[in-house]
């Protein structure tokens, strides 16, 4: 049996951290959560996670600038922007931060195709959400231009 994936979740919204924590170790994951950007870069660099999951708007260090150094440290990371914010001005900041993927927080259960590639995933329940998988998480995972290297990173990097 396989280790759990990993995810780390940084927002300063409480009750948003505690849903995703139930909704993703609900899929097996572990995760861990935090309540800023600062805090993110110390919990990544003691845990390797497998994901982060980054909120733009948080006290201290904000989720762009937190996503800028992690990856300057460790360019082989794998960051979501989940965001409220939903506009091509957010996205770009995203990508440029090096993020690989954006996703609106109003959509994040498509994050369970994205985390969990492999799995059968009971929110693909209709047509509609299958069409929104293909277009919003696709891209995401295959396009070069949001540099996601899909493959596992080692755990010992």
């Amino acid at each position: 049996m396989s280790a759990p994936l990993r995810i780390l979740v940084a927002d300063d919204h409480g009750p948003f951290r505690a849903m995703l924590k139930s909704f993703l170790g609900a899929q097996g994951a572990e995760v861990v959560e935090c309540r800023n950007g600062r805090e993110a870069l110390h919990r990544f660099g003691e845990l390797a996670p497998d994901w982060v999951l980054m909120d733009i708007e948080m006290p201290v260090l904000d989720g762009l600038a937190a996503t800028r150094q992690l990856m300057a440290g460790s360019p082989r990371a794998r960051v979501v922007i989940l965001t409220q914010h939903n506009d091509d001005q957010s996205r770009a900041a995203a990508r440029e931060a090096g993020a690989c993927a954006f996703l609106p927080k109003d959509e994040f259960e498509l994050l369970t195709a994205m985390l969990f590639p492999t799995q059968t995933h009971s929110v693909l329940v209709d047509k509609t959400q299958t069409t929104q998988l293909t277009t919003i998480i696709s891209p995401a995972i295959q396009s070069a231009d949001v540099g996601l290297d899909p493959s596992p990173k080692p755990k010992n990097l």
